[in-house]
């Protein structure tokens, strides 16, 4: 229960930074229409890398999110700096290595959260799923009888997941999905309840079943999808 009641407030937390990165950058944008500042200042924020660091600011203080945003903070910054400084660099000489610290950040704040689904009391292995893509792609059937949900990351990659062989678990379970620059595809059989609620930047995450009145729901069960897609796509079939 304790558990439950601290999930309102992450994400009333992830709102207000959004909210007040809203308003700066609406005033910034107002006061470039009118001339109030000279165009030189308005160089350095109106520039993809300041949206992505900006982006991965919110997400950062979101609470399911943190890698992303982290990685976000990350890319941009680099590329930030290397051109305010103006280091004679190519996109070639440092995509790469940026990908493979972005990769190791990744793993290593995923690590530290994996902790709390170990040991659990009635939690059989593919009752909860954590599933990483990075530059690949992954292919899964899940049979867990016990359903409980995870996180899928895919960092520009792809993730096909398989559920129609599984159960739900009793109760609510939810899913967190993160795409950057990748994909995620799941089937989930028809007698679920599923409720999407990803949010998408420059990105979509659609749910393409066909409502089956043949079918009734499963009562007491419910499958939450939360997260985010960015630059991506994730779709959820029946």
């Amino acid at each position: 229960m304790e558990k439950d009641r601290q999930h309102p407030q992450h994400e009333s937390g992830s709102r207000v930074v959004l909210g007040v990165v809203l308003l700066f950058f609406g005033f910034l944008w107002l006061g470039k229409n009118l001339h109030f500042l000279p165009p030189r200042f308005y160089i350095h924020f109106f520039s993809w890398e300041v949206i992505l660091m900006v982006i991965g600011l919110v997400l950062f203080f979101s609470r399911n999110n943190r890698s992303v945003g982290a990685v976000l903070l990350l890319v941009g910054g680099v590329f930030f700096l290397l051109d305010r400084l103006q280091v004679p660099l190519s996109g070639r000489d440092i995509f790469w290595p940026v990908v493979m610290i972005a990769g190791g950040l990744v793993l290593l704040i995923r690590m530290s959260g994996q902790a709390r689904y170990h040991g659990q009391e009635g939690l059989a292995p593919g009752d909860y799923i954590d599933e990483l893509s990075i530059l690949g792609s992954n292919h899964k059937v899940i049979t867990s009888q016990n359903f409980r949900g995870g996180r899928i990351l895919s960092l520009m990659g792809g993730t096909k997941l398989d559920l129609r062989q599984a159960k739900l678990a009793p109760g609510t379970n939810v899913l967190e999905v993160v795409t950057l620059f990748g994909g995620v595809k799941l089937t989930v059989p028809p007698q679920w309840e599923v409720q999407p609620e990803v949010t998408s930047i420059l990105g979509g995450f659609t749910d393409n079943r066909l409502p089956d009145p043949h079918t009734p729901k499963e009562p007491g069960k419910a499958l939450v999808i939360k997260g985010v897609v960015i630059l991506g796509g994730g779709e959820i079939m029946g």
